[in-house]
C-alpha cells in the first residue's frame, strides 16, 4: 500500500513516514499543498494523510482538488486544528476522517481499518514499534 503524506511540519513527517514504513508501507512526502497535487496526479495512492495548515494550498483546498477528480482513495486529515467547526468543514469537504495532533500512532489502526484499509501486520513487540 502506497501512502501520500501531505505535512509542513518536519518533525511530525519524519513520526509519520518511519512509522508507516515499520509498518511495511510505502511513503511519498509533501511539505505543501501545490507540491501534493503535483504528486497525486503523477502517481497513484492507497491512502492520503493531509495536514489542514499547509503552504501554498491549505489542506482544504488540497482535499476539493482531489475530490473532483476521485473520491475513491481515503484521505485522513490530521491536523493541530481541534475546533468543532474545523472538524466539521473536514468531514463536510469529503474528508474520510479527521485525526488531531497529538496523536498516538496507534490510532491509525482504527483509522485504517475503518477506512477498510486493514494491512497493519502483527508486530512481535509494540515497544520495537513505538521507538520511530
Amino acid at each position: 500500500m502506497k501512502l501520500l503524506i501531505i505535512e509542513d511540519e518536519e518533525i511530525i513527517q519524519t513520526i509519520l513516514t518511519k512509522g508507516f514504513k515499520k509498518l511495511g508501507y510505502l511513503t511519498d512526502s509533501s511539505f505543501d499543498g501545490a507540491e501534493a497535487i503535483d504528486k497525486f496526479f503523477e502517481k497513484n495512492y492507497d491512502l492520503i494523510v493531509l495536514d489542514l495548515n499547509l503552504p501554498k494550498l491549505n489542506g482544504i483546498e488540497v482535499l476539493k482538488i482531489i475530490r473532483e477528480e476521485t473520491k475513491e482513495i481515503p484521505i485522513i486529515i490530521l491536523s493541530a486544528r481541534s475546533a468543532i467547526e474545523d472538524k466539521i468543514d473536514g468531514l463536510d469537504s469529503d474528508a474520510n476522517d479527521y485525526l488531531t495532533k497529538p496523536f498516538h500512532f496507534w490510532i491509525w489502526k482504527g483509522i485504517f481499518i475503518r477506512t477498510k484499509y486493514e494491512y497493519l501486520p502483527r508486530m512481535a513487540n509494540v515497544r520495537d514499534f513505538l521507538c520511530c
